[in-house]
């Protein structure tokens, strides 16, 4: 059976550049998957985004008007998203449908606690 990783003890400690997954109550996440989660969250627009589909989906349409920016802009923007595991979309007759995955949230967050 496998070791689970210790935990980061000071900044000399330099296991978190490894892949080995961090467990922070049995959600597992890497450094890796970290870094990505937040340099797609340093963008303005894609928080904005975030904000948006707190309380449900909207279509890519609605999240764009809401945020003053292009339909092809606010696509590129939930590509980012998905790509991360933040947003799923669903299609609808001619529209997507966003929705945010609050599991895959709480995970990412965990990874900070």
């Amino acid at each position: 059976m496998a070791e689970p990783p210790k935990p980061l003890t000071s900044r000399a400690d330099r296991s978190w550049e490894r892949e080995e997954p961090l467990d922070r109550n049995r959600i597992i996440v890497t450094p890796s998957t970290i870094t990505t989660t937040a340099a797609a969250l340093a963008d303005p627009t894609r928080l904005r985004l975030l904000l948006l589909l707190h309380e449900g989906g909207l279509p890519v349409g609605e999240l764009a008007d809401a945020l003053g920016i292009t339909a092809s802009v606010g696509t590129y923007h939930v590509n980012k998203l998905v790509a991360v595991g933040l947003v799923v979309t669903q299609r609808r007759g001619r529209k997507t449908l966003v929705r945010r995955r609050h599991d895959r949230w709480r995970q990412v967050m965990s990874a900070f606690e």
